[in-house]
């Protein structure tokens, strides 16, 4: 590789597609993007007339549009863009404004499209301003056939087929001169469509640049892409070669674009291109306010034409609702008519009505009543047998501790040492025991088992009486504590006697 080669490759690279509205600007964008050519940050979004997209900023675009303002023009003029103003002040104010929505808009990228066709007739300020930014730019110019170009125009912006045709002269011939000496390749609506891989093949010869992302996936995302649905007129060129109702400019620029479009340019045409576009510059001021007379006439007539209809509508409208009154009324009449000859039968029938929603209501009211009586029914039913099983399983527990104690107090009445054997159980044993000591039935039970020590002493002494005890105690009897037990726990602390021959506190 050499020095330059080097250099160029690393420079940042925009290709400008240049070509006028309607002519597939938009398609081509897109296959250049899809083979490695990155977008704007923030693409014009799609609309019934251009349903597959626009793929163009939208801050450049409002950018020339502000440019042509400045110059006295407008993107639909077909006139010269007036040359005095790339020499103007205001030029360096928007190159600085430009770059700064270049840097925006597409950031760093080393490789990006910039399409808008309002570029085509400022060309030169935008060549100017990517070499500025250190951006080498490449052009590629697609072409189609006026009479189409002409037929969308009139189909969305209502145009003039012979207006169409001076926008269309006047975005190619300034494209082309303002590209002329640069790395640029022409090419057709109709090519790109039928033939894309060809198209882009010959842009890379032409352009000496390699599109990054041509691979086979690639190739199935731009055939998905490129649709002839989305056209919506076709001509073929002898439509406009062969037509004498034609401009010789519009028949021989056309000539000459559709034969680089397909073989590609030839300098030996650029004479022919410069005198139609001197001829075609030079007649303008003559014809330029009679073409806007016609056409200021023309949407004047076109406005009246659209009042007109819309007043047509509007009477149409009235009339539609002074019959609908005429209706109204006489359905009204009637109705009224109808009403007092059956007023009695309806008033009978809504009583009957009126009857038959009552006995209804009661029946159901009824029904509810039923329905909550059982429910309650139920409910208390549920919560008895939930009580019945808690008290069978309550009592269950009771008889099995009963008849552990009684076990044990068996046991232990025939083996006095039994007690120590008692004491050793396990620690759940005597939780039960306890919790039985809530139960008068066998309270005795567990506190004969807890002072069995105290008791046969007690006992052995032979000083305690249980029948005097309790008589001279009634609380005991009542209590329904043992004697014994209770003079253990109680009655010695009380200072009672336990029994008519032992003084009061005595210990055995």
């Amino acid at each position: 590789m050499t020095k330059a080669a080097g250099t160029k490759s690393q420079q940042r690279v925009c290709v400008l597609v240049l070509g006028m509205h309607r002519s597939g600007t938009s398609a081509l964008t897109r296959v250049l993007n899809l083979v490695g050519c990155d977008l704007p940050k923030t693409i014009m979004g799609s609309n019934k007339t251009n349903e597959a997209g626009h793929w163009e900023s939208t801050p450049i675009a409002r950018l020339n549009d502000r440019i042509l303002q400045s110059a006295g023009s407008e993107w639909d003029d077909w006139l010269e863009f007036n040359p005095g103003w790339f020499n103007s002040p205001k030029v360096n104010g928007f190159r600085e404004e430009a770059i700064a929505t270049l840097d925006e808009e597409f950031n760093a990228s080393r490789l990006f499209v910039l399409k808008d066709p309002r570029i085509c007739r400022l060309a030169p300020f935008w060549i100017e301003t990517l070499e500025h930014a250190g951006i080498r730019p490449l052009a590629v110019i697609p072409i189609r056939n006026p009479i189409e170009v002409a037929a969308s125009l009139e189909q969305r912006n209502g145009f003039v087929r012979s207006y169409g045709y001076l926008l269309w002269l006047r975005h190619v011939l300034d494209a082309e001169l303002a590209t002329r000496g640069m790395p640029r390749y022409f090419t057709s609506y109709d090519r790109l469509l039928t033939g894309w891989p060809d198209v882009l093949k010959e842009a890379d010869s032409a352009l000496g640049i390699s599109w990054p992302r041509m691979s086979g996936k690639v190739t199935t995302e731009v055939d998905i892409f490129l649709s002839e649905k989305y056209r919506h007129h076709r001509e073929p060129p002898e439509r406009v070669l062969e037509n004498p109702a034609l401009s010789t400019w519009l028949r021989h620029g056309f000539t000459i674009f559709n034969t680089w479009a397909r073989t590609g340019e030839r300098p030996e045409d650029f004479t022919t291109l410069d005198r139609l576009r001197g001829e075609f510059n030079g007649a303008a001021p003559a014809f330029a306010h009679l073409i806007a007379t016609g056409q200021k006439a023309r949407f004047d007539t076109k406005k009246l034409k659209q009042d007109l209809a819309n007043a047509e509508e509007k009477l149409t409208d009235s009339y539609k609702l002074e019959q609908r009154c005429h209706e109204a009324e006489r359905t009204a009449t009637e109705l009224a008519a109808a009403l007092k000859g059956k007023e009695a039968a309806v008033v009978e029938e809504k009583e009957a009505a009126i009857e038959a929603l009552r006995k209804e209501l009661t029946a159901h009211i009824e029904k509810q009543t039923q329905e909550i009586k059982i429910h309650k029914w139920k409910t208390e039913a549920e919560r008895a047998k939930t009580e019945r099983e808690k008290t069978e399983a309550q009592l269950k527990a009771h008889f099995e501790v009963i008849a552990t104690l009684t076990r044990l107090l068996s046991q232990y009445e025939k083996r006095p040492n039994r007690l120590a054997q008692i004491r050793r159980l396990p620690r759940t044993t005597f939780q039960i025991l306890k919790a039985a000591g809530k139960h008068r039935h066998w309270a005795n039970l567990w506190h004969r088992i807890r002072y069995a020590g105290a008791l046969r002493r007690l006992r052995r002494s032979g000083i305690f009486d249980d029948s005097w005890y309790l008589q001279k105690n009634p609380d005991v009897s009542t209590g329904g504590i043992n004697p014994a037990i209770h003079y253990i726990r109680f009655g010695a602390m009380e200072g009672r006697k336990p029994s008519e021959k032992v003084a009061p506190g005595q210990r055995p």
